[in-house]
């Protein structure tokens, strides 16, 4: 199976946080909003990751 044959949720020619994909445009908010409440960080290159510290719940 190639790459023009792998079967998904979106259209081969979507990218994420483009204005042609609202999955990935939403995908991006909640992301951000992660990013806001303290669960994710995020560096200068939009790159996601879990943020080590432990929230104050």
């Amino acid at each position: 199976m190639g790459h023009d044959d792998v079967l998904g949720v979106f259209p081969g020619d979507c990218s994420f946080g483009s204005v042609m994909c609202p999955p990935g445009s939403m995908l991006v908010d909640v992301l951000d909003r992660m990013t806001e409440a303290g669960v994710l960080l995020k560096n200068k290159d939009a790159q996601y990751r879990w943020n080590p510290d432990q929230l104050d719940t």
